[in-house]
């Protein structure tokens, strides 16, 4: 029998929506690699696309039948959280809002906010996450190199590689000291909806002098249909890049004094 690689220090938060069923593949893919190499924690935390009469009576009008799937699969392990946010926007995911939920629901001193599609070599995350013990305040498990792979990956392992996206990205997933991180705000709930929220994250934790790493390798990213949650046309797009440059364009002062208005932190 393999042996696990020990990550019991650290909380996987997957903010999800499920919106397609390539979607719920993925996670399931991801899910299933993160329960077979790693001793950890999980929170699943879903803000669902809202319906209007339930898939059963024994759950919520705003769950979804992917949701009670999640929760009822996944139950029988003691590692595995699932929570679930009454959505706010309807159709737009209000991710910033859930990842703060997990992070404040996460028992342990460190923290990866970890998206639902993609996956690093499994030497990665014990890089990053011993970088952690040391510690560095945060860390992005990947040089900055962010390719697109094949949903054929999810049947045969193979990975093949169909676009590069970004070779500086820092999206994906970060590894983070809990405590640190709540210092620096939090997810910034301005942003509402996919666009400009990874961006901001990393200027505001620079910004505020912590330490950040990376780890040599890539970010892989199971390719999804892009709707209204993973591409530039939600709504609150072009707000939440003014949100981005306004965090951007502080000294570290005025930061500080801005995060203080923060009423989620």
């Amino acid at each position: 029998m393999e042996i696990k690689h020990n990550l019991s220090e650290l909380t996987f938060i997957i903010p999800f929506r499920i919106d397609s069923e390539e979607r719920k593949d993925n996670l399931e893919y991801i899910l299933y690699l993160l329960t077979s190499n790693f001793t950890t924690n999980i929170l699943l935390i879903e803000a669902p696309i809202p319906l209007i009469e339930p898939p059963t009576p024994s759950i919520d009008s705003y769950q979804t039948k992917a949701a009670y799937y999640f929760q009822s699969t996944f139950r029988k392990n003691p590692n595995i959280i699932y929570y679930c946010k009454k959505p706010i926007y309807g159709d737009i995911f209000y991710r910033t809002q859930a990842i703060n939920t997990g992070i404040k629901m996460a028992k342990t001193p460190y923290i990866a906010i970890y998206d639902t599609d993609v996956f690093f070599k499994i030497t990665n995350y014990m890089q990053a996450y011993e970088l952690l013990l040391t510690g560095i305040h945060a860390v992005y498990p990947y040089s900055g190199v962010f390719v697109d792979v094949e949903r054929s990956y999810i049947q045969n392992g193979i990975i093949k590689e169909a676009v590069t996206y970004a070779v500086e990205s820092v999206g994906g997933g970060i590894f983070l000291n809990k405590t640190a991180y709540m210092e620096a705000g939090l997810e910034n709930e301005h942003i509402i909806g996919w666009g400009a929220e990874d961006a901001e994250r990393y200027s505001r934790i620079k910004k505020l002098g912590y330490s950040v790493a990376r780890i040599a390798g890539k970010c892989y990213h199971i390719t999804h249909p892009r709707g209204i949650n993973s591409s530039p046309a939600n709504p609150y797009n072009e707000n939440n890049l003014k949100e981005y440059h306004k965090v951007k364009d502080m000294d570290k002062q005025q930061l500080l004094s801005y995060i203080k208005t923060w009423g989620w932190k």
